[in-house]
Formats: C-alpha cells, sequence, structure tokens
C-alpha cells in the first residue's frame, strides 16, 4: 500500500543534496520505499526526470514501475484541481507539469505528497503545499519521509 506520492523536485534534490557517494543509505531507503511499494508516482514525473542525464534519471529507470500512468480516476481528480487551483500551472514555462497529477494521485492513493515546494500563499500562483493544504493532503519534504521511515545513517 503505498504512503508517499513523490514529486520531480523531491528526486533531483537526492542528486543535489544526498549524492549517491556521500549518502548511500539515503538512496538504499528511497529505492527500498520504491520496490515495497511505499513510494510511487505517476508518469509525468519521469517525464519531468527525462530532462536530465544523470544518476537520478538512472534510479528513476530502474524503478520505472512506481511512475504510474494517468488513470481516469487520476485525470478527473487533475481536472478538479486545475478548476479551482488554475495558477497551479505556468503555462509561459514550455515543459511537462506533473504538479495537478502528483497531487491527484495522492488524493486517489490516500498518501502523502512528497516535494521540495514551499507554499506561495498566493491565490495567483498556487503551489503544490497550496492546493495539498486545501484538499487537507499531507505534504512533506523528503527529509521528513526519510524521518518517518527511520533512515538513521
Amino acid at each position: 500500500m503505498p504512503k508517499y506520492v513523490i514529486d520531480t523536485c523531491s528526486l533531483t534534490k537526492m542528486r543535489h543534496t544526498y549524492p549517491k557517494d556521500v549518502f548511500p543509505a539515503a538512496w538504499e531507503m528511497l529505492t527500498y520505499l520504491a520496490q515495497t511499494g511505499v513510494l510511487i508516482s505517476v508518469e509525468d514525473v519521469l517525464e519531468e526526470l527525462s530532462l536530465f542525464d544523470d544518476e537520478i534519471l538512472q534510479w528513476a529507470n530502474e524503478q520505472g514501475h512506481i511512475f504510474f500512468p494517468l488513470s481516469e480516476n487520476i485525470q478527473v481528480r487533475a481536472v478538479e484541481i486545475l478548476s479551482s487551483h488554475a495558477g497551479i500551472l505556468d503555462l509561459k514555462k514550455n515543459k511537462s507539469s506533473a504538479d495537478p497529477f502528483v497531487i491527484a494521485a495522492a488524493i486517489e492513493n490516500s498518501c502523502a505528497v512528497v516535494t521540495e515546494e514551499k507554499a506561495s500563499n498566493s491565490p495567483i500562483r498556487y503551489k503544490i503545499p497550496d492546493v495539498c493544504g486545501d484538499y487537507g493532503v499531507d505534504c512533506i519534504p523528503i527529509i521528513d519521509m526519510f524521518r518517518r521511515e527511520g533512515l538513521q545513517k
């Protein structure tokens, strides 16, 4: 049973903040959570990661099973999210935006969202924590996921 839906920025944080050669236990925990079905994501996150050719893309490709296709239920929920929080998408940026799908997957699976985004507290440009708060979805950074899962070293 999944507990977490992870956003692109938390995975890219692994590369920057927790390099594998310095923090192998964090990578082992991340892999364990993915392999046991505790950590999931959506295919749009994998698409965003494909812009990078590095160790996190390699990890993501090895854990490809965690990146769920956008089911009809997730798409319907994403449309609801976009109806009430249109500012979550920045249409000026020419890139995929997995954010509404990450939140929709968390709602569908009764999971927490793992993201490094901070609340904007703006009704114009929503961030994941703003929307999660409005939908009653737990929203945590990756370090808190590691703490909850008991990562020690």
